[in-house]
């Protein structure tokens, strides 16, 4: 039986590969970003604890202005801590949206390879089918023709069987009336 070979096999195997690795990037990206805003999030946990430390214990009683100037200047390093980190996220962001992009453009040029692959191969069967009706048809039209060969050779015979016959009682009449007239 035939196999339905597509050409292109190759490079469809090639955009799959690519449309991984796209994904591979994709998850790496998005690994970082989890891993940003957990730190973040670790980030504000501490900002949160520490100004809830300063208004319930520090700002009561005796206040310690050492303590404030330096509480100050960790929170102002905090603030650009927070900055920065919101920057890197980001840039992240849009290496992630243009990730997304890459992964469906290679998405859409694998489907597109599927397709054609898809209709190539529905094309083929049907030209299979079509040449399998055809060889049918072939053989229907033999074994026809060698039906009627049979039944006209069956019908020769029987012509020459009763042409026999007919030439033999033919025969048989006239040495009867021969015997007769003798």
């Amino acid at each position: 039986m035939a196999r339905f070979v597509f050409r292109l096999s190759g490079v469809l195997r090639h955009r799959r590969h690519i449309e991984r690795q796209r994904q591979r990037d994709l998850a790496a990206l998005d690994a970082q970003m989890t891993l940003k805003r957990a730190q973040f999030a670790e980030l504000d946990r501490q900002v949160r604890e520490n100004l809830d430390d300063l208004r319930q214990n520090r700002l009561i009683g005796r206040i310690d202005v050492s303590f404030l100037q330096a509480h100050r200047r960790y929170m102002l390093a905090m603030r650009k801590k927070v900055f920065d980190m919101a920057g890197e996220m980001a840039v992240l962001q849009q290496q992630i949206d243009r990730a997304r992009l890459a992964l469906t453009r290679a998405a859409t040029d694998r489907k597109a390879l599927e397709l054609l692959r898809d209709k190539r191969k529905n094309e083929w069967l049907a030209d299979q089918s079509r040449r399998e009706i055809a060889q049918l048809d072939e053989v229907g039209l033999q074994m026809g023709i060698l039906d009627a060969a049979d039944e006209y050779s069956a019908a020769m015979e029987e012509e020459m069987r009763a042409d026999q016959e007919a030439i033999a009682a033919g025969i048989a009449q006239k040495s009867l009336v021969v015997e007769t007239t003798s």
